[in-house]
């Protein structure tokens, strides 16, 4: 009889964890989920740094090209300088936040596979 009730006891405690187990699972899915979304963003956002970084790199090149009385160094010259600096900071730091998101996901999908593995072990010893 006790171990009867005890057995049960530990199978109610089985069930309760593994529905648990099951309710983060849906959470950690969302999760990722959402990373995946924001590393999209991301990699659109790096990509769109590259066209704008790309003319005020020419228009410097063809600044700097300039020959004689047309050399001149002027607030224009500047300014290509500060837009070059700040388009390549932009993507650098874009290029972190990828960077942790790859490593979040790798994370999450980790321990997606962990949780996956204890509810599959939960529902096999409630199996017997």
């Amino acid at each position: 009889r006790d171990s009867g009730r005890r057995l049960g006891e530990r199978l109610t405690d089985i069930t309760f964890w593994r529905n648990e187990l099951s309710t983060e699972l849906e959470k950690m899915l969302a999760e990722i989920s959402l990373l995946q979304d924001t590393r999209r963003a991301l990699e659109k956002a790096i990509r769109d740094t590259e066209p704008p970084l790309h003319v005020a790199q020419e228009c410097l090149y063809h600044r700097e090209a300039r020959q004689g009385i047309d050399l001149v160094h002027d607030q224009a010259e500047q300014a290509l300088l500060k837009e070059i600096e700040t388009l390549r900071h932009c993507k650098e730091q874009l290029s972190n936040f990828y960077n942790r998101v790859n490593e979040q996901l790798r994370c999450c999908r980790s321990s997606q596979h962990e949780v996956e593995m204890d509810i599959k072990s939960k529902h096999s010893a409630c199996q017997v």
